[in-house]
């Protein structure tokens, strides 16, 4: 059974890693290596992987990719 703090996967299958900050509604949850998720609540939520050359940012709402934004390129 997963901690109390890990949500069950969702809709699409994702399965979050433990929350790293909680605060108002939102959440900072590490996916896997390099790659992190901030829920704001409400469905709305941004996924930052970051790369060896570049990162990444998706905006994402209810599960689904809306945005994707180059944040850094090295």
């Amino acid at each position: 059974m997963p901690p109390a703090d890990t949500p069950a996967s969702d809709a699409h299958g994702f399965t979050p890693g433990p929350t790293l900050a909680s605060s108002e509604g939102m959440q900072l949850i590490e996916v896997d290596a390099g790659r992190f998720r901030l829920e704001f609540g409400g469905g709305l939520g941004l996924e930052v992987i970051l790369l060896f050359s570049r990162s990444v940012a998706f905006w994402r709402w209810g599960g689904e990719l809306v945005a994707e934004v180059n944040v850094g390129v090295g």
